[in-house]
């Protein structure tokens, strides 16, 4: 059920609420798609600072939509993993906005592949 509802949620939003790990009080709202029913995410800042490096060091975090939270584990992605191109694919068919088109040329660039993360819900 809660696969079903990520996957609704991604569908008719372009913004998730991520909080890291157990320490942080605060969501923080990042892009997040989906790719042969799998959930990913990238570090805009190519950073271990934020939240990205915080879920890789706990492992986990929960991920907001609207008023429901789900628990989630998360796994680093190799850089050379062949999921790679299609997440790069997949952030360009969603952020089509004009407001986004350009981070989302930028987010898909192989650069980003060394800072994707993969989510599973608890």
């Amino acid at each position: 059920m809660s696969i079903k509802l990520l996957t609704n949620y991604l569908q008719h939003h372009t913004l998730i609420g991520v909080k890291s790990g157990i320490h942080r009080k605060s969501f923080t709202e990042i892009w997040m798609v989906t790719v042969q029913g799998r959930f990913f995410s990238r570090s805009w800042n190519k950073s271990n600072d934020g939240w990205y490096g915080e879920i890789l060091k706990t492992g986990s975090g929960q991920l907001k939509l609207n008023d429901t939270i789900l628990n989630v584990t998360v796994k680093k992605i190799k850089k050379d993993d062949a999921i790679q191109p299609k997440i790069d694919l997949a952030y360009l068919s969603k952020y089509t906005q004009p407001e986004n088109v350009s981070y989302a040329h930028g987010i898909s660039q192989p650069d980003y592949h060394d800072f994707t993360v993969e989510f599973f819900i608890e």
